[in-house]
């Protein structure tokens, strides 16, 4: 089965994550931004960075 492209995100972030790739409290990259970076629309990121959040790995900041 094909891995969605929110589910590749999800790995791709995690796997940063977890390898310190992304440091604690480091700013994830802006939706606009990830959506260029994986060639996706910002909803999928948005849906991403909602997996992420709901796994405990990020935590969303206002503003």
């Amino acid at each position: 089965m094909r891995k969605s492209k929110v589910d590749r995100i999800v790995e791709s972030l995690t796997g940063d994550i977890v390898s310190g790739g992304l440091a604690a409290g480091q700013k994830l990259p802006s939706i606009r931004r990830a959506a260029e970076d994986f060639e996706v629309s910002k909803n999928t990121v948005v849906e991403a960075y909602d997996r992420l959040a709901a796994r405990g790995l990020v935590q969303g900041v206002h503003g």
